[in-house]
């Protein structure tokens, strides 16, 4: 949830235009929160075979909040975790300076890099996160959760890291898998926008 939990004003768009990099956006006040979310090719090995298919990949989720004022404003962002919901069981929260890790069973399931909004405090309790403070004037926080899709150990949390290099990783990946597609080109640039003009006739003759 973001701030006041008001979706009023939600938008939801593709990173690149077309990539399977889902962006929603939530204007609360003076502050606009942003969740890009994605699934990063993350095998380090580099071993034959496929780019990333079949291989390592981890979950990401990057929390950005921008503040638009010429003020500080308090920002709010609360994220739940729950590692079945059917049975209502949840992960232990641990804070480690700046991230937080979601564990159970000896097993890391989701961590918290928190160490680009160093204006927001943790607090975690019954499987949510909290994360609370004034942004800036004209400035930014953002924090990353990652989801590792193999097994991890709590301790090597560390290991889970790469940020805004993630997006750029997911880009190449699928341009790389999309290079041997056939390539459609459209001569006339107005034909790409038929459907388009189609709907805001039929819109204007029902008016």
């Amino acid at each position: 949830m973001f701030g006041s939990g008001n979706t009023e004003s939600l938008t939801r768009t593709l990173y690149g235009g077309w990539l399977p990099v889902p962006v929603i956006a939530i204007r609360d006040g003076g502050l606009i929160y942003r969740q890009r979310t994605f699934v990063a090719p993350y095998d380090r090995s580099g071993g034959p075979g496929s780019p990333w298919l079949n291989r390592q990949s981890l979950g990401v989720m990057e929390v950005t909040v921008e503040n638009t004022e010429q003020q500080a404003s308090n920002a709010s962002v609360k994220l739940s975790f729950a590692t079945d919901t059917s049975k209502k069981e949840f992960p232990e929260l641990r804070v480690v300076g700046s991230s937080i890790l979601a564990q159970k069973d000896g097993r890391l399931f989701a961590s918290v890099d928190a160490s680009q909004a160093p204006s927001l405090t943790a607090a975690a309790s019954d499987g949510g996160l909290l994360l609370t403070g004034a942004v800036p004037a004209k400035s930014s926080a953002r924090c990353y959760v990652y989801i590792p899709m193999w097994d991890v150990k709590p301790d090597d949390y560390a290991s889970l890291k790469g940020g805004e290099s993630l997006v750029g990783d997911v880009e190449a990946y699928w341009k790389r898998l999309m290079a041997p597609a056939m390539q459609i080109e459209i001569p006339d640039e107005k034909l790409k926008n038929v459907k388009e003009r189609e709907t805001v006739y039929i819109r204007e003759v029902r008016r």
